[in-house]
Order: C-alpha cells, then structure tokens, then sequence
C-alpha cells in the first residue's frame, strides 16, 4: 500500500489531469458566451487567416483591437492552426492555462507544506466556480492566472529567504508575459502584496517589541528580487512587440492605456459597475462550493499569520481585493488571481481540521451554514427546467436533462450534509468537490447542447452558411446585437445604424439582414415589397441583457444588392 505522501503526490497529479479534461469537455457543443468570448475568438480567426501583419495589430472585423495585448491572441491562433477555427480550439488555451496554473500550485505546495495540503489545494482551487468558468472560455484570465500565480509564487519564494538569482528571474519572466497577456495588472497585483505584507510585518514587529522604528527592515528582502535586471528583462520581454505593433498602428497605444487602463480604473465601462464591496458578495457565489467554509478559512489564517507563508497568503489575498475595489470597472473575474492562496489557505484548514488541530469545521454552530449551502444546492439544480417552461417548444429535449440535473442537486446537497453533519470533514470535502465536477459535466455535455434556446448565433450562422452569405457586404445585423454572429458567419457581417434601411439608398441595401422580429415589423412596406422572410428563431439574447425574442433572417427577393 502506498504511503501517504506517495498517495497524495500521485492523486494531486490525477486531479490536475481529471479537472484539465473537465476544462475541455463540451467545449465544442455548448457555443461562445456573451460578448467577450467571440471577441476574442474572431480576432485571434483573423489573425490565422488574414494578412501577416495582424500576427502583430489584432483586429476584429475592420477595426483594430485594443482591449487586450497580443499574447492571448497567439496563443488561440496557434491553437486553431493545429485544430481549426473550432469553439474547442479557441477555448484551448483557457483550459491548458488553468490546469498550468493547478499543477504550479499543487507542485509548490506540496514541496513546501507536503502532498496532502498540495492536493487539496489542487482540489479547491480546480472545483471552485470562477476557475471553472476561466478555464472553459476563450478569455485571457486562465492564461493570465497561470503568469500571475508564478510570479507571486516566486515573491512568495524569495520573501521565505530562497535568494537563488534564477528564482528572481523567474518572477521577472512571468511578469513580462503576463504584460503581455493583459497589460500591466501583474505590477499592481504583486505590488498591493507587498504593500500589505509590509504592513503585515510591521505590525508583526511591534507586536514582539523588535525595533518598531525601523520600519523600513520589513522591506529589505525586497533587493533579493534584484528589481533593476528584473526590469531589464520584462523589457527585453515586451519591448519587440510593443515597437512593432507602434510602428504599424501608432494609435494603439495610446488607446489602450487610456482606454484600458485608464479609463477602466477611473470608470465603469460598457456598465460593468458595481457599489462598494462589490467582490464581497460576488465571492460567496465564485468561490462555490468552497465559499460554505470562507469565513473560517479567513479567520484561522489570521489566527496563524505569525507563520510567513499564511502572512504572505493574506497579502495576496487582501492586496489585490483592496485594488479590485477601488477599480471602478468591476467584474467577477477580476478577482481571480486571488483564488489561488485562498485556494492554500482552505487547504491547510482542511488538514489542521483532520489533524484534529482546530474544530473550526467540525463545531455544531456549522449545522446553520452547511444547510443553508444544501437548500441553496438543491435549489440550484431544479434552474434547469426554467428553461423548459419559458420555451414550450424545447421541452421535450430538455425535460430529461433537467429532471436529472434536479436529482444531482438533491443528491450533492444531501451527500455533503450527511457526511458534515458527521463531521466526516475529509470525506464531505471529497463529496464537494466530486459533485461540482460531474454536475459541470452534465450541464456542459448534456443539458446545455440540449438547451438550443440559448444558442441563436449558431441557429443564424447556419442558415446564413446554408444560403451562401459568407462575403463581405452579403449581410447587415440591425438590433441584434450577438457578437458571436460574427464567428458563426465567417466574421463579414456589417453591423450599420438602427436606420439603415433609411439613410441607404435602396439599390445599394444588402442581399440578406438579420433584425429583430420588432424592427421586421415596423419596417415600412417598401422594405417588405423588397424582402421575404427566410427564417425565424426564437430564443434567449444572453449578450443583450437576456431578452427573449424572435430574431429573423430576410432575403432580397432580386438580386440587386451590391456590395459597398
């Protein structure tokens, strides 16, 4: 039988590859979400296919594309080269970076703190909501986490005394390439750390009556980073594509720090705002189905902030959340790269817990949170027939589906709170994250491909591919607003004004249009002398504040149409 290290040693490296595949399970039946997703899917396509300079300027449709630098745009591009431009190849990447990032995590905290707290770890941070969700769509955060959490792994190194130049380096590396993933959010990231690990220390320090005045020792271990050669190389790093993509776009750069940055810090854009703790009440719902033991991680780690590691862990936890909040542009996922020391954190609970050195998670007074968390379970997984009742004419493919994903809530709930009412910790933990994998695989492989409501770009992109409206200026989309149409068509659709149909001449008015049932309506009649109606899909506009409505798919009924 094998020992407990070997055992957990080769059960973290099972559950990096178990939770890789359920990053990449029905990634090609369940369609791209929202905006972002095809965003990022059609530029990195273009970039594929198009001309070579756009290897160097990502561009979506006509227009140049600052939101994010270029690395995540290679990195999906190189995948659809191997694989085709497929929803699985473009969400690759994602996937690949997040089970990088669980095998750093559980490789550094198993060497540092032994395998049993390395594989819960894994484990945590692997199941929870929010890296699901990173891992299985084409945005660059998985990516990102994988480059953030290696660079904080490595402050975290040198900050334990590891003074081994080749662990600065590394920090430095993975600086770089996140710049080049998305920006310099990394700096801010790892610079609030230190901020708080500082104040951390200080506070330590005069607590044990060891020289408060010095206030700057805390801050020493800083030079074993060697900052100026880090520097050099996050230029050496970032420097040739920044003077490229200059030199043949001079406004992007300009529009991405003002924009990007800027902006996002000082505004909320595209009305992702949100008030004042923000973070605090979207993290009960990221962190599922871990967030049932948050409070008592983040009390224990306070408890044994004297121990360097759980101090640092803090500061990477506090840090970044303190940034995030004062960001004025606010989305769940920003929150991100703190998941992995929380991920830590949860996990030496969990054994302290076993080892029977806290009662945290084993007290009576948890009866309270771990029913609260079942109902909340249960009730989740009767959302699917939701579905079936808004659209009548899905039931019957989404009725099973449902009714099964019902019974699995039920059961996961009633499993975890049997086995923590028994104060089974291990095994209700073992439950937890095992019921989160296979309703995940359920949802992705079965119910969602079912729920054919949701998916109107692919229904559209399908008969615009079956009448032959892949060219540029074939089609026109006016008060539908689904950017994952661009992909599903081939990426030539125009996108004109709410009034095309009067400010453009009619002989110059496109052989096919996709609108909204209203608009179709409304239009005047010598649009309706001029078209016919080829097809109509009912259906859910996720991207569009998720609104049901009809959209419609009208054919010239000459061919006089021309392309501008």
């Amino acid at each position: 039988m094998l020992n407990e290290p070997v055992k957990y040693r080769w059960g973290t490296a099972l559950a990096v590859v178990v939770l890789l595949g359920v990053y990449l399970a029905g990634n090609n039946r369940v369609g791209l979400w929202d905006r972002d997703e095809p965003r990022y899917a059609q530029t990195s396509k273009q970039m594929l296919l198009n001309r070579p300079s756009d290897w160097v300027v990502p561009r979506l449709l006509d227009q140049v594309r600052t939101a994010k630098p270029i690395f995540i745009y290679w990195c999906e591009a190189a995948s659809m080269r191997l694989l085709g431009p497929t929803d699985f190849a473009a969400r690759l990447p994602s996937g690949l970076g997040m089970a990088g990032t669980l095998a750093l995590m559980g490789l550094v905290v198993g060497r540092w703190l032994g395998w049993k707290r390395g594989f819960w770890t894994v484990v945590v941070l692997g199941t929870s909501g929010l890296a699901i969700a990173a891992g299985k769509m084409c945005i660059t955060d998985a990516v990102l986490l994988f480059w953030v959490t290696l660079a904080q792994v490595s402050l975290c190194a040198i900050y334990l005394g590891n003074s081994d130049w080749r662990v600065a380096m590394l920090m430095w590396v993975a600086a770089g390439m996140a710049i080049l993933t998305k920006g310099p959010v990394i700096l801010a990231v790892s610079g609030m750390t230190v901020v708080v690990l500082a104040v951390m220390d200080v506070a330590r320090r005069r607590c044990e009556s060891i020289d408060p005045t010095a206030w700057w020792r805390p801050l020493v271990w800083l030079r074993r980073t060697r900052p100026l050669v880090g520097l050099i190389l996050v230029l050496l790093i970032c420097s040739p594509w920044l003077v490229m993509v200059h030199l043949r776009e001079p406004t992007f750069l300009p529009k991405a720090i003002g924009h990007e940055i800027v902006n996002r810090a000082s505004k909320a854009l595209e009305g992702h705002k949100g008030p004042p703790g923000y973070y605090l009440v979207t993290i009960w719902g990221t962190f599922m189905p871990w967030s049932l033991m948050l409070i008592a991680v983040l009390v224990v780690a306070w408890r044994n902030r004297r121990r360097p590691i759980v101090r640092f862990s803090l500061a990477a936890i506090i840090g970044p959340w303190l940034l995030m909040e004062v960001v004025q542009t606010k989305l769940a996922h920003y929150i991100l790269p703190v998941f992995p020391p929380l991920a830590l954190l949860t996990a030496d609970l969990v054994v302290r817990c076993v080892q029977g050195r806290h009662n945290d998670l084993t007290r009576r007074l948890n009866v309270v949170p771990v029913s609260i968390w079942s109902l909340a379970v249960a009730a989740a997984g009767f959302a699917g027939f939701a579905g079936a009742l808004k659209f009548p004419e899905y039931r019957g493919a989404l009725m099973v589906p449902s009714v099964v994903l019902a019974s699995l809530g039920v059961a996961w709930a009633a499993v975890v709170w049997t086995l923590w009412l028994r104060r089974s910790i291990e095994r209700a933990m073992f439950a937890m994250a095992a019921g989160m994998v296979v309703v995940l695989m359920w949802v992705y492989l079965i119910y969602l491909p079912s729920a054919r409501f949701m998916w109107l770009p692919q229904q559209i992109g399908e008969v615009l591919n079956r009448e032959g409206a892949t060219q540029t200026g074939d089609v026109s989309m006016i008060l539908y607003q689904e950017d994952s149409l661009y992909w599903y068509q081939g990426g030539t659709i125009a996108k004109p004004d709410d009034d095309y149909f009067r400010v453009t001449p009619t002989p110059k008015w496109c052989r096919w249009v996709v609108l909204s049932d209203d608009l179709w309506r409304r239009l005047p009649a010598d649009v309706h002398a001029e078209y016919e109606e080829i097809a109509r899909r009912h259906g859910l506009a996720y991207a569009d504040r998720m609104k049901v409505l009809d959209v419609v798919v009208i054919r010239r009924r000459t061919h006089q149409g021309t392309r501008p």
